[in-house]
């Protein structure tokens, strides 16, 4: 196993369980705003302060983000259909929806799918024990659904690879939904999640669509500059954050 989070950010548990303490309210599988709390009280430096801690700070991106086990906690706490995973081994793990699976080599999360395994149930059984893995929905190989999500601004995006079971590895091509959408989950949903942030799902032989992946720092840099333009306005992604915090400000922390 991978261990990102020792080598970028080995006081990670740190400094997320001093930032429960201060602010309580934020439930702890998702601190997305653990470095917002000293900057000045104002949407504006609120929008600038995480676009800079998600995009150009790598430290501090492993520290707030979920790890993948988080990932799928938090996910199912936002009412999101969740894909079946287990610990390869555990008595989850005998249920026949894992005869074959995507084992996680890394508990934090890879680039681009570097650190997903498709094997069969056997081979994670002798070379992945212990490790955490989800079914693997042979039906939607090849392509997902995002849903993603940047303050007040929602855009759907299909992605597909050719020739890989990763939509997002090798050749393929992103086709964004056409017009972006206003959309606000609820407050508590909102704070829930945050501000920024994707969730990745893979249709199975029915259509039903399963959440796969969630993504704090997700790109958008396939999105052509029209589409762009409708979605965020000429601020780019700080002026549909700007609105957001305007609309979610934090809480004084303690």
């Amino acid at each position: 196993m991978t261990d990102l989070i020792l080598k970028y950010a080995p006081e990670r548990a740190e400094l997320r369980e001093r930032h429960r303490c201060r602010v309580p309210e934020r439930d702890p599988l998702n601190p997305w705003d653990i470095y917002l709390h000293d900057v000045g009280r104002t949407p504006e430096a609120w929008a600038d302060a995480l676009m800079a801690v998600h995009y150009f700070q790598l430290p501090p991106r492993f520290v707030m983000t979920p790890n993948r086990e988080e990932a799928f906690a938090l996910m199912q706490k936002a009412g999101f259909p969740v894909v079946p995973h287990a610990r390869v081994g555990s008595p989850a793990f005998q249920a026949a929806v894992f005869n074959e699976v995507v084992v996680y080599t890394s508990d934090y999360g890879g680039h681009v799918g570097m650190d997903k395994q498709r094997c069969a149930r056997e081979e994670a059984e002798r070379d992945w024990l212990g490790a955490l893995c989800s079914a693997f929905i042979a039906a939607g190989a090849g392509v997902s659904y995002r849903l993603l999500k940047v303050g007040t601004v929602a855009v759907f995006i299909r992605m597909a690879s050719a020739g890989d079971w990763r939509s997002n590895v090798g050749a393929g091509q992103s086709e964004w939904h056409p017009e972006p959408l206003s959309v606000d989950l609820g407050g508590a949903t909102e704070m829930l999640l945050g501000p920024l942030w994707a969730v990745d799902f893979v249709a199975d032989a029915v259509g039903d669509l399963w959440a796969v992946d969630f993504n704090t720092t997700p790109g958008v840099k396939s999105m052509d500059a029209a589409l762009s333009f409708r979605a965020f306005g000429e601020d780019g992604l700080y002026g549909p954050l700007r609105r957001w915090f305007a609309l979610h400000p934090l809480p004084d922390s303690q």
